[in-house]
């Protein structure tokens, strides 16, 4: 069921190899439930892990102002704990019940120096979602200067 999850949200061709290298990142995943209302984490903490949504959805939203995002299964948040140890930049608060896989920095420092594919996949996991969010906000730009005043 998981390897199922990983393969919808990052197309990749269905090899042997690449059914290997999913299932040794799941292995490498901790799977993690919260409740609706939990706080995933608050605006300022440390960050030391990124997180797949595997099911529910989790409003982020930024301490002292208006500005949230709703996030959805599929996606992935955190993830620059991944890349630069960067503190929360806000609040996850669980809108349902959620399931994630999370994976720590050590854990992904260790596949960047010793397994290249499970880190690689992380990566597309993370550029995937990026993809996704540059091309909201530059929706959301657009939208804001061409509304008819």
């Amino acid at each position: 069921l998981a390897a199922s999850f990983i393969e919808a949200i990052v197309p990749m061709p269905s090899t042997p190899e690449v059914k290997k290298t999913i299932s040794n990142f799941i292995t490498k995943c901790k799977r993690e439930e919260y409740a609706e209302g939990e706080v995933i984490w608050t605006e300022g903490d440390e960050s030391d892990s990124a997180k797949i949504l595997l099911r529910g959805t989790v409003r982020a939203t930024l301490e002292g102002t208006r500005v949230s995002e709703i996030v959805e299964k599929g996606n992935i948040f955190g993830e620059l704990g991944l890349v630069d140890g960067t503190h929360r930049l806000s609040t996850v608060t669980c809108l349902t019940n959620v399931v994630t896989y999370s994976i720590d920095k050590a854990t992904f420092d260790h596949m960047v120096q010793n397994n290249h594919r499970e880190a690689r996949l992380m990566e597309r996991i993370a550029v995937r979602y990026l993809a996704h969010r540059v091309q909201h906000v530059s929706n959301r730009i657009f939208e804001t200067h061409c509304l008819p005043i």
